[in-house]
């Protein structure tokens, strides 16, 4: 009679057990290596609002300078000259004054940026004031910038945990996150000549750190001082 060879539950367990311990060591690794998708696009949406603003205060045929009246000076400014009886400022063809100017500008500004409807500010659960071509929400300050002022933007759209860890935004219709979810919403402020500063310390680490391949926690560990 043939003999019929087979594992033995014993051989069975023993190879289940190494890929168990296997497994244990290697997937944390594979984790820690993979990015921080929501660090790397508020990155990418920081540095480009700053790009943009830049360009916008800089600019005289946007913002130029008004020494006759401080409230009226920088974003504040939004018309061109009151002796002039408010001439607007004008790009491609449209004509920008008002709360809107500086949301409509920066939308056009945005590259890839998409139609905005500036009439007032639009929460992000809402769709915002607009969508950028890269799939970010930013709902925009609709204002004559007498108070420093925030961008607000949702770095993955409608996906994600679509919460915020500050809890001062509640009053722009954000969520604070809960438990260990991640952020993916986020307010930049933005003061009348262009003062620029992301809020909240794990937030300016995300913006700092050069690490993207670390978690959520591994910042909110050591946030603000991480290294």
């Amino acid at each position: 009679m043939n003999k019929k060879n087979g594992f033995t539950l014993a051989e069975i367990l023993i190879t289940l057990s190494v890929i168990g311990v296997i497994s244990a060591v290697t997937l944390p690794m594979i984790t820690n290596s993979r990015p921080n998708q929501e660090m790397i696009m508020l990155k990418k949406a920081y540095y480009n609002a700053a790009r943009v603003v830049s360009e916008l205060i800089n600019d005289d045929d946007f913002y130029p300078e008004r020494a006759d009246n401080l409230a009226k000076s920088g974003f504040g400014n939004t018309i061109i000259s009151d002796m002039t009886g408010g001439n607007e400022a004008k790009y491609n063809g449209k004509t920008y004054k008002g709360d809107e100017k500086f949301c409509g500008l920066f939308a056009v500004k945005l590259n890839k940026a998409k139609a905005a409807n500036c009439k007032s500010r639009v929460a992000l659960s809402s769709g915002g004031n607009f969508t950028s071509g890269d799939g970010m929400i930013w709902s925009m300050p609709v204002s004559n910038f007498a108070n420093d002022e925030y961008i607000l933007v949702d770095v993955n759209g409608s996906k994600g945990n679509n919460c915020t860890l500050q809890s001062s935004f509640s009053t722009y219709g954000l969520k604070k996150c809960s438990g260990n979810k991640a952020p993916d919403q986020f307010g930049i402020k933005v003061g009348r000549f262009g003062e620029m500063e992301v809020v909240g310390d794990v937030e300016k680490e995300y913006v700092s750190s050069t690490k993207t391949n670390r978690t959520y926690m591994q910042i909110k560990s050591c946030a603000p001082n991480c290294k």
